[in-house]
């Protein structure tokens, strides 16, 4: 049960970063010239990140039980990069 909640947890905030990327997405196509390369280039490594944490979590949930647990070991290390990636672009 917990790792089923936990797993719910994941993916209702995976799901709120793929809202925030796509606004993201979206401000990189009007920004500047010479910002936009920049932050276009971020952007893009942000939807990098998203899709191989998607697919870890996808993985770990369709596993299920012990194999499930220890498969969400490496979404759970695909998120932190995520969430460090975001941070980043974000500050």
């Amino acid at each position: 049960m917990k790792t089923a909640n936990k797993q719910t947890n994941f993916e209702t905030e995976l799901k709120n970063l793929g809202v925030r990327l796509d606004a993201m997405v979206s401000a990189a196509k009007v920004k500047e010239i010479d910002v936009k390369a920049d932050y276009q280039s971020a952007v893009t490594d942000l939807e990098t990140k998203y899709r191989a944490a998607q697919l870890r979590f996808k993985e770990a949930r369709e596993a299920g039980g012990e194999k499930g647990d220890i498969l969400m070991g490496g979404f759970e290390e695909a998120w932190a990069d995520l969430t460090r990636a975001f941070g980043k672009i974000s500050d």
